[in-house]
């Protein structure tokens, strides 16, 4: 089965792709975010990004 529905944050270290987060959803307008949702899902991108840059 395929989505229809998908988001994708890119994890960018260095302005190199390391990895992603990535959900989906089976019917088109089944995917909806609200704006402190998305606000939230931004910040554990970017927790993990410097998490990653603090490692190495």
């Amino acid at each position: 089965m395929s989505a229809q529905a998908f988001i994708l944050f890119p994890i960018i270290v260095d302005k190199k792709p390391i990895g992603m987060f990535y959900g989906d959803k089976d019917a088109l307008g089944e995917l909806t975010i609200q704006a402190k949702e998305l606000s939230l899902l931004k910040t554990l991108r970017n927790q993990a990004v410097l998490a990653i840059k603090q490692k190495y």
